[in-house]
């Protein structure tokens, strides 16, 4: 296992990518997640998985146009349950799928 900084990972790739937003702010203040390269880096490393943990909430709330809200716009849209699904994290503490 690696864990690196998205700065530090460009140009790089693996297998399972999960990338931790950490950002879940009353204010919803994007901070360096406004960046779209930024995005872009994160979530173009993996080549067979992705994951992306973070609060929905504050992407769908209040940056719907910013690259992280269009990327969970499209998962939401595009959710299937194999290639594109979203996980509540109460249903992981509950242990539900």
């Amino acid at each position: 296992m690696k864990i690196d900084t998205v700065d530090s990972y460009q140009g790089k790739e693996n297998r399972i990518i999960i990338v931790a937003t950490t950002r879940n702010n009353n204010q919803c203040i994007q901070g360096f997640l406004s960046s779209s390269e930024r995005i872009n880096v994160a979530i173009s490393r993996a080549m067979d998985r992705l994951v992306i943990i973070g609060a929905a909430r504050m992407w769908r709330e209040r940056h719907q146009t910013s690259a992280l809200g269009r990327v969970l716009n499209h998962i939401e849209t595009h959710r299937d349950g194999n290639n594109f699904n979203l996980v509540q994290a109460l249903a992981i503490e509950e242990g539900q799928k």
